[in-house]
């Protein structure tokens, strides 16, 4: 139903890129092994003092980033961070966060174990104007965050192969199984694009596409091994995608950890 087309590749080399935002104008992604903020392909800033594992929003000079110790607005110009949530540092030493989102007026932020996450499950936090509330501690790898409409988010579990759909009522969240990928399969980061979900299924060098009813309708194939998450550029048609290259395969494929831009079209 898709196809794509690769309009250019960043030579990034991430150990673990992810994070990704899209604008008309900027790709921001993070390399959270290396502790580093990327924009366009360029490296803005390596060894923070943090871990930083998802960019949320940019208004110039200011990134909204999620990190292991919470949410923060990062200055891209002078590296000054300012907490805009509570400041999570040394709360949570065993887990680090992971991947996150918006929704509605709140903010989503998964956590993981970072020792063990086969064996302890993760939490998801949500963060609120005067408030933060664990709204998940089940989900031991969350990826994903991706608002499907006005009141539910799918937030994927990458250990279990599972995407949950989140329902938010007055009553709080709610979930859902939404689709089983199965235990052969990861799934991370992804975005909606018109009325499908894109799903970056790391180890199978794929996207997989499901329409809004779970249904998988087609899978994209990709140059490297590990895609870690997409995001669409409505107004160009095209869509980015960051990846992984771990340290042991790091001769194995010289894309993996590369970024990328495709143009996007419909068979």
């Amino acid at each position: 139903m898709y196809t794509l087309t690769k309009a250019q590749e960043f030579n990034s080399k991430c150990y673990l890129g992810e994070g990704l935002f899209a604008d008309k104008n900027n790709l921001f992604w993070v390399d959270i092994e290396k502790k580093s903020i990327f924009c366009n392909g360029k490296v803005l800033h390596k060894n923070l003092p943090f871990i930083p594992t998802v960019v949320f929003d940019y208004q110039e000079p200011n990134l909204t980033l999620g990190t292991d110790i919470g949410i923060m607005e990062f200055s891209i110009k002078t590296s000054k961070y300012k907490f805009i949530s509570e400041s999570l540092k040394h709360k949570n030493i065993l887990y680090r966060s992971n991947d996150g989102g918006i929704f509605q007026d709140k903010t989503l932020l998964g956590f993981m174990h970072k020792y063990s996450p086969d064996i302890d499950p993760g939490y998801i936090l949500c963060f609120s104007k005067n408030s933060v509330a664990k709204i998940d501690n089940e989900i031991k790898i969350p990826n994903g965050f991706i608002p499907i409409d006005n009141r539910s988010i799918l937030i994927n579990d990458s250990h279990s192969g599972k995407i949950w759909k989140f329902t938010v009522s007055e009553d709080g969240f709610s979930k859902k199984l939404w689709h089983d990928c199965g235990k052969n399969f990861s799934p991370d980061g992804g975005c909606m694009v018109e009325n499908h979900i894109f799903i970056c299924m790391w180890g199978s060098s794929s996207i997989f596409v499901f329409d809004l009813e779970a249904n998988k309708i087609c899978d994209l194939s990709l140059e490297v091994e590990f895609p870690t998450n997409c995001k669409f550029i409505k107004n160009k048609k095209l869509i980015a995608v960051t990846s992984a290259n771990f340290r042991e395969n790091m001769n194995n494929n010289n894309r993996n950890g590369n970024s990328f831009i495709f143009k996007l079209s419909k068979l």
